[in-house]
């Protein structure tokens, strides 16, 4: 594990890294403010047996994760601490934009806190990354 950990810095910035952030972002913003008829099913499948009391935060959690983590990879933002800002940032933009599109979404604080919380998740654990690899 060591050492693909220290081989991560080694792809930072590469072509790769930033479509696959380019590729992740427009998930991103198509997932959180798609309108919720076309996201929930309401069919009886597999998913619907894992479901848990705001189940929807660890999804907001997880999914800032990631894109802070790519963000951080993709290296468009290469200060740390504007790492976070930016990613906090693109969570408040898409809860606004939820509110105002009209789409049946709506803001909410702790969807809010869960994207800050999986980006500060992110960064603690990328901080690390940058402790081993220096």
């Amino acid at each position: 594990m060591r050492q693909v950990i220290r081989r991560l810095p080694a792809k930072k910035g590469s072509l790769y890294s930033k479509l696959l952030f380019g590729a992740y972002t427009v998930f991103l913003l198509l997932a959180t403010l798609m309108p919720m008829e076309a996201i929930s099913s309401g069919g009886k499948g597999w998913i619907s047996k894992i479901s848990f009391d705001n189940g929807d935060k660890v999804v907001h959690a997880t999914l800032f994760f990631i894109f802070t983590f790519l963000l951080f990879f993709s290296e468009f933002i290469r200060n740390r601490y504007r790492l976070v800002l930016i990613s906090i940032l693109i969570g408040l933009g898409i809860e606004v934009l939820q509110h105002i599109s009209g789409l049946g979404r709506t803001f909410d604080w702790f969807d809010l806190l869960a994207n800050a919380a999986g980006t500060l998740i992110a960064y603690f654990l990328l901080s690390k990354l940058w402790k081993t690899s220096s």
